[in-house]
């Protein structure tokens, strides 16, 4: 099954499951001895990742305000240390390169459903 790292981990520490690989495109800090999924299926990333939003037609500087104190937070080494401990990678991401991973994510995961067969019901 696939867990998200912050439930994932107190289990591993805990002995109740074994990892087989992380869906990240490299291996975690926060467990390095499991491969990541790219290793045995090059191009298959399926990392999750979190942000924050805002509404569609917010002005350009207030999103670029949000997202400059939002980085700034993520280059925190103590809010770093704390989110990598449950598992979270931060990468500061300007809003441009933001609005690109959406994009690319949507093409490759509708791809990836596509090719899976999977239907809505």
């Amino acid at each position: 099954m696939f867990l998200d790292a912050s439930v994932a981990l107190p289990q591993l520490a805990a002995a109740k499951i074994k990892a087989l690989a992380v869906t990240g495109s490299r291996r975690h800090p926060t467990a390095p001895d499991v491969p990541a999924l790219t290793e045995f299926y090059p191009g298959l990333d399926l990392q999750a990742w979190q942000s924050i939003v805002a509404p569609a037609g917010t002005p350009p500087s207030i999103a670029g305000k949000l997202n400059t104190t939002i980085n700034k937070a993520l280059m925190e080494r103590d809010f770093i240390a704390r989110l990598q401990a449950v598992g979270v990678d931060a990468t500061p991401l300007t809003v441009a390169m933001f609005d690109d991973l959406i994009r690319r994510d949507a093409g490759r995961w509708a791809e990836l459903v596509k090719l899976s067969g999977a239907k809505a019901e």
